[in-house]
């Protein structure tokens, strides 16, 4: 987790950013902590990274990005979705209004075709960061997978 201060880990599905602007706590769907909230209360990103990879194929072939959420609320500050090498704007999709429009509608499953993120800037072939959730005060999601999938009809730049 990340805000103005820095990097913090959050193991176990637990954690805060230095200035504790996104706090990250488990959460339970099916089964005891099996998802994660995430908690905004000023600017910051949730980020999952990792050592860098070479998505290029996988853009080639159509695939997606699959993101199994609910958005428990939503401030009036911007959001994201990004992907990228170390720098959460690389890639990075808007969010805001989108996630408004699924808060409070339980739980969804969005695919975001990997083309949306390379149109943005991301250098799919170092991928070190395949996932950045950024957001601002209100927003509170909970998230229980989110994985690369073959292509899919249904997927475009939208949630």
């Amino acid at each position: 987790v990340q805000d103005n201060r820095g990097n913090s880990m959050a193991n176990n599905s637990r954690g805060s950013s230095p200035s504790g602007k996104v706090v990250v706590v488990p959460a339970d769907n099916k089964i005891q902590e099996d998802t994660f909230i995430a908690t905004w209360s000023g600017p910051g990103s949730l980020i999952i990274s990792g050592q860098s990879v070479d998505f290029s194929s996988q853009l080639d072939d159509g695939y997606v990005l699959e993101l199994n959420y609910q958005v428990l609320a939503t401030g009036k500050g911007s959001a994201s979705l990004a992907m990228g090498q170390g720098a959460a704007a690389q890639g990075e999709v808007d969010m805001g209004q989108q996630f408004t429009n699924k808060a409070g509608q339980g739980w969804q499953t969005s695919k975001i075709k990997l083309s949306c993120f390379a149109e943005q800037g991301a250098d799919m072939g170092k991928i070190t960061e395949p996932l950045v959730i950024t957001g601002d005060k209100g927003l509170k999601l909970q998230v229980s997978s989110a994985r690369l999938v073959p292509t899919s009809d249904q997927a475009d730049c939208n949630l």
